[in-house]
């Protein structure tokens, strides 16, 4: 493999120079034999060119996680506001807290979270019950699962009723994965 060099230039505009030291705090953490040099003309990458393929993917990653793809704690304590999923390789449903961009992420994409895995169509869009939990008669949104998954059905519902949750999203049951907030990144080059 041949050596690379891949130099991200100081431009003297607040928010492009801002990017670059957001750049070179998330290279910081990323583990790399590539060459980073930091210095007033700006950020440059040395090494095998897969190799600063990846480490800019994983700071890009980095990114996301500590940015972008974030619980408040309001919406980590409001376990009544958690959506769910059901993990095929374990064999159960799982629940996790809605997420949101923070900070100045927020203002640059703030856009809903998406699915990571996959996704089943409920056999009839979440309708709204009133369910008798012990002595206690509440409000909840329930769905139908199709034919297909209906052996999960009486186990979703025991799921829901014991964490508290409502059946959603309203488009299916999230299969092997979370929803996520996570911009979309593009790479141009082999």
């Amino acid at each position: 493999m041949s050596v690379t060099t891949i130099h991200f230039p100081k431009l003297g505009h607040f928010w492009l120079d801002s990017g670059l030291v957001g750049l070179e705090s998330m290279l910081r953490i990323v583990d790399t034999p590539a060459e980073i040099n930091v210095n007033e003309a700006g950020i440059s990458l040395t090494g095998e060119a897969n190799e600063i393929e990846r480490i800019l993917y994983e700071a890009y990653d980095a990114l996301v996680k500590q940015y972008y793809n974030v619980s408040t704690k309001k919406q980590r304590d409001d376990t009544s506001s958690w959506n769910f999923y059901y993990n095929l390789e374990n064999d159960v449903f799982e629940a996790f807290p809605k997420r949101k961009s923070v900070g100045i992420a927020s203002l640059i994409f703030d856009k809903a979270a998406r699915k990571t895995g996959s996704q089943v169509k409920w056999k009839s869009k979440p309708q709204q019950f009133e369910i008798t939990i012990g002595e206690k008669v509440i409000k909840r949104k329930r769905a139908t699962l199709p034919n297909s998954h209906s052996y999960l059905q009486e186990r979703l519902d025991t799921f829901l009723d014991k964490n508290d949750l409502n059946a959603g999203p309203d488009g299916g049951l999230l299969g092997n994965g979370h929803n996520a907030v996570k911009p979309k990144r593009k790479s141009k080059g082999g």
